[in-house]
């Protein structure tokens, strides 16, 4: 009787063991196994399925975006991959991801993995890079994800300020003092203002880079990118960046699914101590 404890807790001790030092990686791709992936409420048939990577969802890049409507092209004198939709393009090397600005290479701050052969990537980052808005329910092991339009934005520029309304001029210096993301509605359009406060030095930027219409809802979804160069050597001057766009939009009283039901931000780069909005629900009428 003795010798059959020993053994059970030899086993049981083994087993405690195993779950301490098995790595958290390998635990979660196990328990995450069976992902679904829905794209406009069909599900998609991918290469290799979805899997965790250092607690991230990633999926075959290739066939994602092929499954999007992307082309893809092999570079066989560079070893590299392109993926074109639309107007943007993602290059894939052996280590990293790239875009392209301004017809150079940005290499992009982003994990990818090879799987079977299959180059695997954040499925988050591919859905918001190709305009994607995605909801995941982890319980279920489901990941909805949905097309949005994307909106054209005219931008304002300091050139042209001093033949701005009046509201607008004061508006935009009022809320230039503090970092902020506001919104007005007048005479048909939708003004977006995001402002980074007051600054002692040069070297900040921020600006309104995407916006998107999700058909669902009617929400327009706001990328907002908030950049310092502060290690860099900047001018000492004191300064209130900002980026402020306009939408035109539908006739409310002929089309009512013009005005958006909600602002959606998505911010990037911000690490300021006063909050930004996250979403802001605009009023019918």
């Amino acid at each position: 009787m003795k010798r059959i404890n020993m053994k059970v807790n030899l086993y049981l001790l083994l087993l405690l063991v195993l779950a301490v030092c098995l790595p958290a990686s390998l635990v979660s791709a196990q328990n995450q196994e069976g992902v679904r992936i829905f794209l406009d409420q069909k599900e998609l048939a991918l290469s290799l399925s979805p899997q965790y990577f250092e607690g991230t969802l990633t999926v075959p890049v290739r066939s994602f975006s092929e499954a999007l409507g992307a082309k893809v092209h092999w570079d066989r004198e560079t070893n590299t991959t392109s993926i074109l939709k639309g107007d943007s393009a993602l290059v894939l090397g052996r280590e990293h991801i790239y875009t392209e600005e301004n017809d150079k290479l940005v290499k992009l701050d982003v994990p990818i993995f090879s799987s079977k052969g299959t180059t695997m990537v954040p499925l988050g980052f591919l859905a918001e890079f190709w305009g994607l808005d995605m909801q995941q329910n982890e319980g279920q092991r489901i990941v909805r994800l949905e097309s949005l339009e994307q909106i054209r934005a005219e931008r304002f520029t300091d050139k042209e300020k001093e033949a701005w309304p009046a509201w607008l001029k004061q508006w935009v210096e009022s809320a230039a003092q503090q970092p902020d993301i506001q919104y007005r509605l007048r005479d048909n359009r939708l003004y977006l203002l995001s402002t980074y406060g007051k600054k002692a030095t040069g070297g900040y930027d921020v600006r309104i880079s995407r916006i998107f219409r999700r058909g669902s809802d009617n929400a327009f979804i706001v990328y907002v990118d908030y950049k310092s160069a502060a290690s860099l050597p900047t001018i000492q001057v004191l300064t209130a960046p900002y980026d402020l766009v306009y939408i035109d939009l539908k006739d409310p009283l002929k089309d009512p699914s013009g005005t958006p039901t909600a602002l959606i931000f998505k911010v990037k780069g911000y690490n300021e101590d006063k909050s930004l909005p996250g979403q802001i629900k605009i009023p019918k009428g």
